[in-house]
């Protein structure tokens, strides 16, 4: 039985549904991976646990909905991912990053996957900031430290596009994708297609946790932008930013937005985020509330379809999860 130690950056709606997944599941993944994972760090914005024997989930769960992990019994304090990283990185595998988004500096999770990665450790992270702004430099800092840099959760939840356009089609040349890649859009545009007003349709979605109290990224596009760049970065020799994306959001969209879905789209070069009007009965007008799709053409398998929830940290986690265990299936720890 392999263990890996986990140190886990961001306790909110991913990295919290990453203990409880952890917890439910123990036993089941004991069995089939033949592994125990044992957190060893946990950080919130407020501060940090660590203990090299282990943290307790149901008690980083308890902790933190009390107000901060900084507060767990004997192991908590106020010291931040980068100081625990520098003080402990011998005594985890695995750096889980899963805090907030920064899509303008990528900061402070670029610094918590550099600082990881230049010591030799794994990096899972569901964060696309680094990914989105950073994908070349740090994969080529993975394949230098000979360890592997997952982010499978940065891409349409629990579809597995990451590692089928890295792995199974990565000798394929693929010519176009459209996806529906934010969960949270397509639920808003279905209750709108309902005649519920663009605010109460948020209000709802902010209520079920698929919107984050402060929704910007996803109704302005930038999040599918986010997601897009990254997938063209994984196919494609010519890297772009998001800058290189034209990008309209949801946001003020009026009139009738029946069968409208926000659309992330690359073709010959081109990369756009827009909302469309979309063919009733067709593949993508099936895909409703916080589901995500994707459709990828390419030179030799053709077109193929893919759908499933895009939105929620349960759904989330698991691919963070996922990426962890295949880390370990490799015998990489």
């Amino acid at each position: 039985m392999r263990e890996v130690k986990l140190f886990i950056v961001g306790l909110g709606n991913v990295g919290g549904g990453l203990v409880k997944l952890m917890k439910s599941l123990e036993k089941e993944i004991e069995r089939k991976y033949s592994t125990k994972l044992r957190v060893v760090g946990a950080v919130d914005i407020e501060g940090s646990a660590f203990s090299k024997e282990g943290l307790d989930l149901d008690e980083i769960l308890k902790t933190k909905n009390k107000g901060s992990i900084k507060n767990y019994p004997k192991f908590g304090s106020a010291k931040n991912a980068l100081e625990q990283i520098e003080e402990n990185w011998k005594n985890f595998d695995v750096l889980v990053e899963v805090s907030t988004t920064n899509l303008e500096t990528a900061q402070p999770a670029l610094d918590h996957i550099r600082n990881s990665l230049e010591k030799g450790k794994h990096v899972v992270t569901s964060n696309k900031g680094p990914i989105a702004l950073h994908y070349d430099s740090l994969i080529k800092l993975a394949k230098k430290n000979g360890v592997i840099l997952g982010f499978e959760a940065c891409v349409a939840g629990v579809i597995p596009v990451i590692r089928i356009l890295r792995g199974y089609l990565a000798l394929d040349k693929v010519q176009g994708i459209n996806a529906i890649v934010n969960g949270t859009c397509n639920f808003i545009l279905g209750k709108m297609s309902e005649g519920i007003s663009f605010e109460k349709a948020l209000k709802e979605a902010q209520e079920k946790g698929y919107a984050e109290a402060d929704p910007a990224l996803d109704v302005t596009g930038m999040d599918s932008a986010a997601k897009l760049v990254i997938l063209n970065n994984i196919v494609s020799s010519r890297q772009i930013s998001l800058k290189d994306v034209k990008i309209n959001g949801i946001k003020n969209l009026g009139g009738d937005v029946r069968n409208t879905k926000l659309i992330a789209s690359l073709r010959n070069g081109d990369a756009k985020v827009q909302p469309e009007k979309v063919q009733e009965g067709s593949f993508f007008a099936s895909v409703n509330g916080v589901l995500n799709a994707i459709e990828i053409e390419t030179e030799i398998a053709g077109p193929l379809k893919f759908s499933g929830r895009g939105a929620g940290g349960r759904e989330t986690a698991y691919a963070v999860l996922a990426d962890i265990l295949k880390i370990a299936a490799e015998n990489r720890i």
